[in-house]
């Protein structure tokens, strides 16, 4: 789900996690969407200052896989299923690292609920909540977002309206949580999570909002969810594979 997907334009709502273009920044996204704009988490007053969540690691109780070493990647993604979470460390050039974790958290593998949590220490985090349904994992086309909700910070989470949750389908359709092909040429890659043998690299151009986004990536089958080992995007933004789970994911408070 999720074609590795992510950028430091769309600030604010990263929407739904990317699997091979992923998103450097997610702030400002929020504003692009029908239905958000005028919004704001439950709790918080216009013109009200709000505290920001300090930056934590993400899911630090549970176990890390490490990376399989030697083994080449499989020719597919690995299926997904309820637990699977996998975290990763962004390294934009203008500003400090930040990590975005996803996860499974519900569903089938058809339609799972997925969780994204963007983590910075400036802005705080940042939790995006959507289910959605697909036949073909590869495919944006047939993916529909069955449910959506964005949370900003301290306070209720903010349900996205149907209006809304079409532009979440168009963004999906242009590679965010989109499995990205495996096939190209191969490559060994090292990242913080391991070592990972015959990845697959390939490359994408994808158009989000009138701005296109162009990276390099390099996806292995033993990663769950998005497969990314790391994303180079042309702004010199790097994407890396932080950790890594099988099991054990459960969803933000």
């Amino acid at each position: 789900m999720l074609k590795p997907l992510l950028w430091p334009s769309l600030r604010g709502f990263w929407p739904l996690a990317a699997p091979l273009l992923v998103v450097p920044s997610l702030q400002g996204c929020c504003n692009k969407i029908p239905g958000l704009q005028r919004e704001a988490p439950a709790g918080s007053a216009s013109g009200a200052s709000t505290s920001r969540l300090p930056s934590l690691p993400s899911l630090p109780s549970l176990p890390s896989v490490q990376g399989p070493g030697a083994k080449p990647s499989e020719a597919a993604p690995m299926p997904l299923a309820v637990g699977q979470w996998a975290r990763y460390r962004m390294t934009p050039t203008s500003q400090p690292p930040w990590t975005l974790t996803y996860k499974i958290i519900g569903g089938t593998p058809n339609a799972p609920d997925y969780e994204v949590t963007v983590d910075e220490a400036t802005k705080g985090k940042r939790v995006i909540r959507m289910g959605v349904s697909f036949t073909d994992r590869h495919n944006g086309s047939t993916w529909t977002v069955r449910s959506a909700s964005v949370k900003l910070g301290p306070g209720k989470a903010i349900e996205l309206p149907p209006a809304a949750r079409k532009s979440v389908d168009q963004i999906l359709a242009n590679a965010t949580l989109i499995s990205p092909p495996f096939q190209g040429p191969r490559e060994d890659c090292n990242a913080p999570a391991g070592s990972f043998s015959q990845c697959f690299r390939s490359a994408s151009a994808t158009r989000l909002f009138n701005k296109v986004m162009k990276a390099q990536h390099l996806i292995h089958s033993a990663v769950p969810i998005v497969s990314i080992v790391r994303t180079d995007h042309d702004d010199g933004t790097r994407m890396e594979l932080e950790a890594f789970g099988l099991s054990g994911a459960t969803p933000e408070p």
